[in-house]
């Protein structure tokens, strides 16, 4: 959102959508420095007492982009704190792996973004090692933001090797190609590359966007900033055009845009019809948005790998029918969640019956469900409880069928679904 506020055009369109606000940035600074440790670095989740190397890196590069920006406050003793340990984390050499390699080149990238002066100088030690490509783009890029020196910046990445990094990680760096590819043309944009080559990078980050099912936040935090920066550079192309026909089964209403211009249009039910033509000279993206309850929603359970179930208990964990429940009574919700393989960094959303309100065991010690009816109980890494739902982040999930309760209490009567 920071780095896409230049163009309000293209992220203000329907309403009630999320516009950028810099409250709404102080909001999440505020959040990310909540989880700091008295070492600087950040831990995955609030009361974590573990470090996530890569996640403070990762924290320390939004901090950095916004740390000039007057609209936010961000404590100079915590910035300079997660400085110190992103600079530590730049110079250990005991992770010898791709991904701790990338993640030296990653901090040290963000340490120039600070303007950080013993950068640069480290960058030469990386010089022989065959780097994971994207990391070496990050290095390029760090040479170029602080020497303007483009010609040795190009030499430099002819000269120095580096190889392709494709393994997906499900931790550490959450290595990814859609990632790296967005890495790169960060890179290049502080590069001075030539508008054919950052063109073509950007075409493949917004097909990505383009052709997603689901997106990963980690990823699609990558690709939205480097096509922000990318627009940026660029500026408007007031090559695009377009002819937009909207028809009902009566006379077509055609509407034309140019440049900046964005169509919009909204349509109830079926029988709809658009023909978009394109009457410039550059590509034109349409976005077509549905929504709405469908007739004949997917009844069937889902499994790709992980799937869950929910028992329900009495208070004396005796097995509870599932379709009757007494108001004013406590129950025990019991989840199943079966792996195939062990998992990395797993969070399961288990939503809330209607009628049910969750009894938190921080308020209440009565909240402890004791389960001896079921066994191979798993201790979630995070809980975090909502009104509607509980949700539980578990940094390791091993394969196998395991469980977690929690107590509910009926508060609502009538008839629901589930």
């Amino acid at each position: 959102l920071y780095v896409l506020k230049e163009h309000a055009d293209l992220i203000q369109q329907r309403p009630g959508r999320l516009e950028y606000t810099p409250a709404y940035l102080q909001a999440g600074i505020d959040q990310l420095l909540a989880m700091q440790l008295p070492s600087g670095s950040l831990a995955s989740w609030p009361g974590g007492n573990d470090p996530y190397a890569y996640g403070s890196i990762y924290a320390f590069h939004l901090l950095t982009l916004v740390k000039d920006d007057a609209s936010v406050q961000i404590p100079d003793k915590a910035y300079k704190l997660l400085k110190n340990y992103v600079n530590t984390l730049a110079g250990n050499a005991a992770d010898s792996s791709e991904s701790g390699l990338y993640q030296r080149g990653y901090a040290l990238y963000t340490l120039s973004l600070a303007r950080d002066e013993g950068a640069i100088s480290r960058i030469a030690g990386f010089d022989a090692i065959p780097l994971p490509r994207s990391a070496r783009y990050l290095l390029a890029a760090a040479l170029a933001l602080n020497t303007k020196d483009y010609d040795r910046v190009r030499m430099y990445m002819a000269q120095s090797p580096s190889e392709p990094y494709l393994f997906a990680e499900q931790d550490g760096t959450l290595n990814s190609e859609i990632r790296n590819d967005a890495v790169e043309l960060l890179s290049l944009l502080q590069m001075n590359t030539d508008p054919v080559t950052l063109a073509e990078r950007a075409e493949k980050i917004a097909m990505y966007l383009r052709n997603r099912e689901h997106y990963i936040t980690h990823e699609t935090a990558f690709a939205v900033t480097a096509l922000g920066m990318y627009m940026k550079k660029i500026g408007v192309n007031t090559a695009a055009a377009a002819e937009i026909s909207y028809s009902t089964g009566v006379e077509p209403l055609t509407t034309r845009i140019q440049g900046t211009d964005i169509y919009e249009q909204q349509h109830k039910g079926g029988g709809a019809k658009f023909t978009v033509n394109n009457t410039g000279d550059a590509n034109l993206y349409a976005n077509v948005v549905m929504e709405g309850i469908p007739r004949d929603p997917i009844r069937e359970a889902v499994s790709k790998g992980i799937s869950t179930g929910r028992q329900y208990f009495t208070n004396r964990a005796v097995i509870q029918d599932s379709r009757r429940f007494k108001h004013g009574d406590d129950y025990v919700i019991c989840l199943d969640i079966f792996c195939d393989q062990n998992l990395k960094n797993v969070v399961v959303v288990d939503l809330l019956p209607a009628g049910f309100e969750i009894m938190n065991p921080r308020l209440d010690a009565d909240a402890l469900p004791e389960m001896n009816v079921v066994s191979n109980i798993i201790v979630p890494t995070y809980t975090d409880i909502r009104d509607d739902r509980i949700i539980l982040a578990f940094r390791d999930l091993p394969g196998g069928t395991w469980h977690y309760c929690y107590a509910v209490r009926a508060i609502t009567p009538g008839n629901y679904q589930v």
